[in-house]
């Protein structure tokens, strides 16, 4: 098969912007069918890996952009806010005394009509962390945003994160149209989703907003071991018309279509601004992509607003422990060995089950020092990237081939593809050759339907490397 159409691609980032964008694009279109029932048993049987090594030694590019549009204070225009989070993994971090320090640039550049440049900023970044550990956790980020106050309209914006240690830079471009938010009737602020709100109590940073203090959200990504809700913000003006009072209608629904929440609210227009901070639990909600929808009603129900957003549920506890079980526990058995896949399957209530669950990642913490299980983390990180990329014909993504290679492996090093050709089936290598012992994986699609199935050996081991 080898030496037709071959094309190479470098180490596959799960949460990478524009420097990445090209790869995933490219799995994403390698669409999976269903896995063969030999391969799954062989994998299920295979010794189990280290996956604490392979998180310590997985550095993916991980960035997120996003943005808001509210009314500026005191006149007509709009406060555009461009907010940013970035990952220690994504970073290049060099010895300082006893620290390990990082160095960034941030260029936002807001373009108009023809492209031309209307305002922008730049902000020089560093960061220093105590440890080698700290400066590679894929769990630790910065979360920051610039504020732009502008007319409203159509704007184009580019973001620009250069690394002066590593001298690689990463970009994003997205564009707005800021309506005019301080109209005859009431208007909606965008949705800023949250991943943390309080009291200003006094103080004002680039967080707050009049006597609240809101962290954006920037991956809109919600659930995990101790976050069971969903938090956003978003703001009402009045209008000019004589309206005392509106009603806001919140609709939660899958992207599939179902609606999974929904709630309406009177609220008094006595304010210049009325501040909307929200939140729903999700505690029950499954697993996967959603839509935030609110509307803003007038009398007899008259519509005056919409803003809509999109945000993913990764997983909660509860939901899986209720409602999930055997597909947590098969989800575990890739990891897991029989003793402890056999205490999880002995329980039966679900207090049974929290206490075998809880006792099993415990024993798997990498750091239990921290407050977080990062090893646990990672492995739900990793069936959601599966899942999000694999999946095909109603199956998960974790339960293919790829996909469950890459939750046992984690991201290749490096993914070498081999196209379709007259003298060839379609394949992909992927090799493993950073922090443990090197490993080759062979998927084929011998029956050009685009399910991509694991050939022999299929712990990927006792090859040599092709490259």
């Amino acid at each position: 098969m080898h030496g037709h159409n071959r094309v190479k691609w470098n180490r596959l980032s799960a949460d990478g912007l524009l420097l990445s964008e090209a790869m995933l694009a490219k799995l994403q279109n390698l669409i999976l069918n269903t896995v063969c029932v030999l391969v799954v048993s062989v994998l299920s049987a295979q010794s189990q890996p280290d996956l604490t090594s392979v998180i310590l030694n997985e550095k993916r590019e991980k960035i997120y952009v996003d943005f808001s549009v509210f009314a500026a204070e005191a006149t007509d225009q709009i406060r555009l806010e461009v907010y940013y989070q970035v990952y220690n993994s994504t970073l290049a971090f060099k010895p300082a005394d006893d620290l390990f320090k990082a160095e960034y640039e941030i260029n936002v550049a807001v373009m108009g009509k023809k492209g031309k440049k209307v305002t922008g900023e730049t902000q020089e970044k560093t960061v220093s962390v105590a440890s080698e550990l700290k400066a590679n956790s894929t769990t630790d980020f910065r979360t920051s945003q610039l504020n732009f106050t502008l007319d409203p309209g159509k704007y184009e914006v580019r973001f620009i994160l250069k690394d002066k240690i590593a001298n690689k830079s990463y970009a994003k471009e997205f564009a707005t149209d800021a309506k005019k938010l301080k109209d005859k009737q009431p208007r909606l602020s965008n949705i800023l989703f949250a991943q943390a709100a309080g009291t200003a109590e006094g103080s004002s940073d680039q967080f707050t907003k009049g006597n609240l203090t809101v962290v954006p959200s920037v991956s809109h990504s919600y659930g995990g071991e101790d976050d069971g809700r969903l938090l956003f913000y978003l703001e009402i003006y009045p209008g000019e018309e004589a309206l005392d009072k509106v009603t806001v209608q919140t609709l939660l629904r899958l992207k599939k279509g179902e609606m999974v929440y929904r709630d309406t609210l009177t609220t008094a227009l006595d304010l210049p601004v009325i501040r909307q901070l929200r939140e729903i639990s999700i505690a029950e909600f499954e697993p996967g992509e959603y839509e935030l929808e609110v509307e803003l009603q007038g009398r007899r129900s008259k519509k005056l607003d919409e803003e809509k957003g999109s945000f993913q549920i990764r997983w909660t506890e509860n939901s899986l422990l209720e409602h999930n079980w055997d597909l947590m526990i098969r989800q575990i058995a890739l990891i897991a060995d029989s003793k402890e896949l056999k205490a999880l399957e002995e329980a039966k209530t679900v207090e049974e089950r929290k206490k075998a669950l809880m006792e099993y990642w415990a024993s798997k913490d990498p750091f239990p020092e921290t407050p977080r299980n990062e090893l646990k983390m990672e492995f739900y990180r990793r069936i959601s990237y599966a899942n999000e990329n694999f999946g095909y014909l109603g199956r998960a993504g974790w339960e293919t081939d790829r996909g469950r290679v890459l939750v046992r492996y984690g991201a290749p090093d490096q993914i070498e593809d081999y196209p379709f050709s007259l003298s060839s089936y379609p394949y992909q290598e992927w090799h493993y050759y950073k922090g443990g012992r090197y490993r080759k994986f062979t998927f084929v699609d011998d029956n050009h339907d685009g399910d991509y199935r694991l050939v022999y050996p299929y712990d990927g081991l006792w090859q040599s490397p092709d490259f």
